[in-house]
């Protein structure tokens, strides 16, 4: 990382920190934890494009060079899913959350992302931030949001996980978020509900039913065509 871009980078996040230290946040470095009264930890990160290696070619439209360029990212880390893991320490990073803005349209699509270069860089992410980052994070203060959140299914009658940031799959992450909450009626109806439905990796989620607890509803499960 040149340095130039290095002091660019490190000047806008302290022109972000007093904003977010305001909010509630603590900082290190260049990321951001707060935890919720409900249970959660609220996570902004603001991260530089790393610098592209000697061979890398620029393909316009296809791969474009990134270096140069940095985001924000904001996410939810429940500590009742740990169907992928659990943090390695107190510190929760971006990529521990199972709710985050970069799987969610909670913005327009560059909102996120901006030139380092660009003498505006620090307002454009501060607005961000405000507009849409912090109004987001501010939806779900504890289980109780996220489930409502889960609730809003589409015209078939699905989950939609883009709308809470989750991956595809997270309705299993919903239902092991219920079952340790004292809702394992809520957890069951959720699992299924999903199995109802054609996967693309039957033998992974055969696999985790029966190591969830729910052996029996393993056997509906079907693949995706």
């Amino acid at each position: 990382m040149s340095t130039e871009l290095a002091d660019s980078m490190a000047a806008i996040v302290a022109d972000v920190a007093p904003t977010l230290k305001a909010a509630g946040f603590r900082k290190r470095r260049y990321a951001f934890n707060r935890a919720t009264t409900g249970g959660l930890v609220h996570v902004v990160k603001l991260w530089m494009a790393p610098k592209e290696p000697p061979a890398w070619t620029e393909v316009p439209g296809l791969r474009e060079r990134q270096y140069g360029e940095f985001y924000l990212e904001c996410g939810v880390w429940v500590p009742e899913m740990t169907r992928l893991g659990e943090p390695r320490g107190n510190w929760i990073n971006e990529y521990d959350c199972q709710l985050r803005t970069g799987m969610v349209y909670c913005a327009p699509y560059d909102a996120f992302e901006w030139q380092l270069d660009d003498p505006h860089a620090a307002h454009k992410a501060l607005t961000a931030l405000r507009e849409y980052g912090l109004p987001w994070l501010a939806k779900f203060p504890d289980h109780a949001a996220i489930l409502s959140e889960f609730d809003q299914l589409d015209e078939s009658g699905k989950f939609r996980p883009f709308n809470l940031g989750m991956q595809p799959n997270g309705a299993l992450d919903i239902a092991q978020m219920c079952d340790r909450i004292g809702q394992p009626e809520r957890a069951r109806q959720i699992l299924r509900d999903y199995v109802s439905h054609p996967v693309t990796n039957p033998e992974y989620l055969q696999r985790y039913l029966v190591e969830a607890g729910h052996p029996d509803l393993a056997e509906y499960v079907v693949e995706a065509p």
